[in-house]
């Protein structure tokens, strides 16, 4: 936290702000504000269930350059994805596998 434009940097050099969001009134919506400093290499979108059920349901890494819709990632000040609209993001989409692994420890540590 703190770095400026980027919240990771992956094993390979890519900058990667991470955004999540919980659905409310059947949409998922990320803000995709552009803070001060560098831009990220790559937004990675993290969906879930509920506020009150902080479950992964959707993950996405999106090239901070793709075109989504006429715009593309980096000049978007937000982004709206509801159930129905999920499918247009799916080439974009990764397993959650492997983030509800992650997710499960860290609930598990906590509660311990």
């Amino acid at each position: 936290y703190g770095t400026p434009g980027y919240d990771l940097i992956c094993q390979n050099g890519f900058k990667i702000d991470v955004k999540l969001s919980t659905l409310n009134r059947n949409s998922w919506q990320f803000s995709l504000k552009n803070r001060t400093g560098e831009k990220p290499d790559y937004y990675l979108l993290i969906a879930m269930e509920s506020i009150d059920i902080l479950t992964p349901k959707h993950i996405w890494l999106i090239l901070v350059n793709v075109m989504i819709g006429r715009t593309s990632m980096c000049e978007k000040s937000g982004m709206r994805i509801s159930p129905s609209t999920v499918s247009k993001l799916a080439k974009y989409e990764k397993p959650i596998d492997k983030l509800n692994c992650i997710c499960d420890t860290m609930h598990n540590n906590i509660s311990n």
